[in-house]
């Protein structure tokens, strides 16, 4: 069932969920964003598309009691907004654990 179309697709799918949700916070407030994937299109590529379309979004660095790793700021012929290295990348082998992509977000505005 995987294939690079259906990660493309699912990366449309969370962008525009995400510009929803957006819409919906109020001032100041703040969103969770986080898959259950490592798939740089459905993580960091999500949050430089929200990151670029609504200035008002601001990435805040989240602290985890997990290991967390280094979000990436490119990935192929992309480079993303350097922010995204304020998410956490969490791997199965550092913390037993299945892999996540966390990343906080607050409305400025």
């Amino acid at each position: 069932m995987w294939s690079i179309q259906s990660v493309k697709n699912l990366s449309n799918i969370q962008k525009a969920l995400f510009a929803s949700a957006i819409d919906l916070l109020k001032p100041k407030g703040e969103i969770v964003y986080s898959t259950c994937t490592h798939s740089p299109e459905e993580n960091e590529e999500v949050l430089d598309f929200i990151l670029n379309k609504f200035p008002e979004m601001k990435i805040e660095t989240i602290n985890l009691p997990l290991k967390c790793r280094d979000s990436l700021t490119s990935w192929g012929d992309k480079h993303y907004i350097k922010d995204v290295e304020k998410s956490c990348r969490i791997y199965p082998q550092d913390n037993d654990t299945e892999g996540f992509f966390v990343s906080k977000l607050r409305k400025t505005k």
